[in-house]
């Protein structure tokens, strides 16, 4: 994802709260050091952006090129709950559906298999022939997960694959 990255690690919060000073001297540091990309997991209320450190901070970051990321927060669901909304800053964060998006896919000995996937498609009933679905365990290969390189072709080519689910992320995988 990021080949030859380097991590700066910045220490802004302590036991008793995370000081403005801290931050924007953080900010500073980094900005001194060069780096790329700033990711901030902090997050509290909105507050106006002439009082907001995180902005202010974020704001001289992305004058020197840097972009910066940080947490919308975990204030929500009421409105207006989303913090570091400043323009400038890339701000994430997480959610919850009221969908589900079933996949089943039927085996070869006329029982169903249940679970979930974005998949939308029906390309694998058009192929007008039974795949063979296979679950891929190793020496901590990491090939329950799927993890990229992980697969030996020859086990998985044309067949469908059971993954764990985990720590590598939703990805499609192609032999």
């Amino acid at each position: 994802m990021a080949p030859g990255a380097h991590i700066a690690v910045y220490k802004v919060c302590w036991l008793n709260g995370c000081y403005s000073s801290d931050i924007l001297a953080a900010m500073d540091v980094a900005i001194r050091d060069g780096v790329d990309i700033l990711s901030l997991s902090l997050g509290g209320f909105p507050i106006p952006l002439f009082d907001d450190s995180i902005a202010i901070g974020s704001f001289r970051a992305v004058e020197h090129g840097i972009s910066v990321v940080c947490a919308a927060g975990n204030n929500g669901p009421i409105q207006s709950s989303v913090a570091n909304e400043a323009p400038w800053i890339a701000t994430i964060g997480a959610s919850t559906l009221d969908r589900r998006f079933p996949g089943i896919v039927q085996m070869g000995n006329g029982k169903y298999l249940y679970g979930e996937s974005m998949y939308p498609g029906n390309h694998l009933m058009r192929a007008g022939k039974a795949l063979e679905l296979v679950y891929v365990t190793g020496e901590n290969s990491g090939s329950e997960y799927c993890f990229r390189g992980s697969l030996p072709r020859p086990m998985v080519r044309g067949k469908i694959v059971v993954c764990d689910r985990g720590v590598n992320g939703r990805a499609e995988v192609k032999w």
